[in-house]
């Protein structure tokens, strides 16, 4: 049954097997509005609304590819804050900060020399994998608001093969770093959480809702590296490595619930898997499905369909 004869009242039970083959990315919020023989059109107009695609000009405004503007109007200026932006440069330092924290934590006598080059080696290893994050998930954020702005999504300053020589760059930049400035292990971990962030988290994200614990893995491992690079890689099963991990494991659980809440709109935009959605998408399955069972049950007892009522929803907007 088409939208349209949806809208023109044909058809109360078929409007309900219809609402239950929306596919999960279109049920993200609340429970299904309620309806009656006279109303049910408009509410249903309402509700098909919430989950509809954006208004057109907030299309081009989000789509729009504005024109590559001339290599020679380009400064080193908006070069530096372009890849600033691939980097993620704040989240960098956050990251950087967690290591760094985790050499000291470990109370050995102080190597300048070792502390920085783990600090620069995190540092680049998680510039390499936030370029390729962004790199894989350009059509997705051009759906989002908040990333409708990011340099691959408008590649004014800079495309996608200039961004793949910056990962690289970056990447084999602080292996190298890590490998000849601290030890073995602490690369090992630089490295591996490029994979880790990269591959495993950016490939679960629009797929399930495990690439949150994916995630938290990926915040862990920094702290660990400093505890190793002040050890010299013989500290990773130490219980304080294990503490350490431990607390940012789990602090990325509220940081990260938060986050996915605060933009569950424009997450669900952009095809994203996040465990906020999944009891409402549940809520209205199992709707259905007690709606249907009501439905038999009248029929069969031989009662005309009375109008049925549901608690009323309302359309999530953002401000």
């Amino acid at each position: 049954m088409t939208t349209s004869r949806l809208l023109r009242g044909e058809g109360t039970r078929s409007l309900y097997n219809t609402l239950a083959r929306y596919n999960r990315s279109s049920l993200q919020y609340g429970a299904l509005p309620y309806y009656n023989q006279s109303s049910h059109s408009r509410h249903l107009k309402q509700y098909l609304q919430c989950f509809s695609s954006k208004p057109e000009a907030e299309k081009q405004e989000s789509t729009e590819i504005p024109a590559a503007q001339d290599d020679q109007g380009i400064t080193s200026k908006q070069y530096a804050k372009t890849i600033a932006e691939l980097s993620k440069a704040r989240l960098s330092a956050l990251v950087v900060s967690t290591s760094s924290f985790g050499f000291l934590a470990a109370a050995t006598p102080i190597s300048y020399s070792t502390l920085i080059a783990a600090s620069l080696g995190t540092a680049l290893c998680s510039s390499s994998a936030s370029t390729l994050n962004q790199i894989f998930e350009q059509d997705r954020d051009s759906r989002m608001k908040r990333t409708a702005q990011r340099p691959l999504v408008t590649k004014q300053i800079m495309g996608t093969s200039g961004a793949y020589a910056l990962a690289a760059t970056t990447g084999l930049t602080g292996g190298a770093t890590l490998y000849f400035g601290t030890d073995p292990i602490t690369t090992a971990l630089g490295v591996g959480n490029i994979a880790l962030y990269a591959g495993a988290y950016t490939f679960l994200k629009p797929r399930s809702e495990w690439n949150t614990w994916v995630g938290a893995v990926v915040g862990a491992i920094p702290p660990v590296m400093g505890y190793t690079a002040a050890t010299n890689g013989s500290g990773l099963f130490d219980i304080e490595a294990a503490i350490l991990g431990g607390t940012l494991f789990l602090w990325q659980f509220p940081h990260f619930f938060a986050l996915s809440w605060m933009h569950r709109i424009d997450y669900a935009r952009g095809g994203f898997q996040v465990s906020n959605f999944s009891p409402p998408v549940n809520a209205i399955h199992a709707s259905i499905l007690a709606t249907e069972h009501h439905l038999s049950r009248r029929n069969n007892e031989g009662d005309p369909l009375y109008p049925i009522t549901f608690e009323p929803t309302f359309c999530p907007r953002e401000s």
